[in-house]
């Protein structure tokens, strides 16, 4: 299981887990001893891997435009979106139903896993 965010969700230090009996949800540490779990089954409203033809169309949408050049950079972004050209790593954009969004590099079973999440 590969997840790596890359920007949104306030401070991008969400790691993905997988309960034994919770599935899917993201998780930050909030001090020592303590954390935030958002659970993504029921809560993934959309997840898009972004390709050369949908970025642009999908992160102004998303409200992206501006945020995804800053953050990425126009050549950050697309090594993001082709990592190597070897498909290894997805490029994902995803909105929680709270209207948090977030962009993350997956590996193809996790996208094909998160993105069951979003027709439950």
């Amino acid at each position: 299981m590969k997840f790596e965010m890359i920007a949104g969700m306030n401070d991008n230090k969400y790691e993905l887990k997988k309960g034994i009996v919770s599935g899917y949800y993201l998780e930050r540490s909030t001090g020592v001893l303590s954390s935030e779990e958002i659970e993504l089954e029921g809560n993934l409203v959309t997840l898009e891997q972004l390709t050369e033809e949908n970025k642009a169309s999908f992160l102004a949408k998303a409200g992206w435009g501006a945020l995804g050049s800053l953050v990425l950079g126009p050549i950050g972004l697309a090594a993001g979106l082709f990592f190597g050209g070897n498909e290894k790593e997805i490029t994902v954009a995803g909105e929680l139903k709270d209207g948090q969004k977030f962009l993350a590099k997956v590996d193809k079973d996790t996208f094909v896993d998160l993105k069951a999440l979003t027709y439950k």
